[in-house]
């Protein structure tokens, strides 16, 4: 069988005025993650990724490693498959009807940029109307949930019919598109996707098994390297 590696982005810049970029533990996040793929002799038959930039920043400390070493590694392909959702949007178009539905998240709101258990309380709430369906808020600007979910399985079904067996396959990705892949290799319903995004953590490694008509989750989350290593790197969530 072939492995895809779905490899999250390490940690972006929260709270910052552009959040597409690694914060300075996301670069240190980033290099780890090379080190570990080196070290573990990691070789890979095709390369993907979002168009993201926090996606091409986990990518490059990857590829200046192979380079010194003369290791073949190749080329990114992007693909917006992998892009995550827009969170942004989601927060400013579906926060109002949120609040009037639910006044008592109002301190939460006044919070949600500078406070990170803020934010996780309101995009939760905003996220379980978004899978659900269950807000009148949504327009053409705002992907559904099952259309999210369909442009994560169409990337991977492309990979998957272009390379053949016994491939190594890297994804560059953000949680969302992890998620949405690990719910559809375990049949889950929607809605479970949500905790499973909580749980990946930046930089983490996911890897699911495919044949030409199987596809099976063989390791999820993997960040122990983050911790293992000299710098004892902090596990983050965004």
């Amino acid at each position: 069988m072939s492995t895809i590696f779905m490899i999250r982005h390490a940690q972006a810049s929260f709270g910052k005025a552009d959040y597409d970029v690694l914060s300075d533990i996301g670069e240190s996040q980033a290099k780890c993650l090379a080190d570990h793929l080196i070290k573990q002799g990691q070789s890979f038959d095709g390369i993907y990724g979002g168009t993201l930039k926090r996606h091409k920043q986990t990518f490059a400390p990857l590829e200046s490693a192979c380079r010194a070493i003369k290791k073949d590694l190749p080329e990114y392909i992007a693909d917006p498959a992998f892009n995550e959702y827009d969170a942004e949007k989601f927060i400013i178009t579906l926060l109002p009807g949120l609040l009037e539905d639910s006044p008592d998240l109002k301190p939460h709101a006044d919070q949600i940029l500078v406070n990170s258990q803020s934010f996780q309380i309101i995009f939760e709430a905003i996220m379980k109307k978004w899978i659900s369906g269950g807000s009148t808020a949504f327009d053409s600007d705002i992907q559904s949930f099952p259309a999210f979910q369909e442009q994560v399985d169409s990337g991977l079904d492309r990979i998957i019919a272009k390379h053949g067996p016994e491939k190594n396959i890297a994804i560059f990705t953000s949680g969302g598109p992890i998620s949405a892949a690990v719910t559809r290799v375990l049949g889950l319903p929607g809605i479970q996707s949500l905790d499973i995004a909580w749980q990946v953590t930046n930089a983490s490694i996911t890897r699911i098994k495919y044949s030409r008509n199987k596809m099976a989750l063989f390791t999820f989350n993997e960040f122990g390297f983050l911790e293992a290593g000299a710098l004892k790197l902090p596990v983050t969530y965004r």
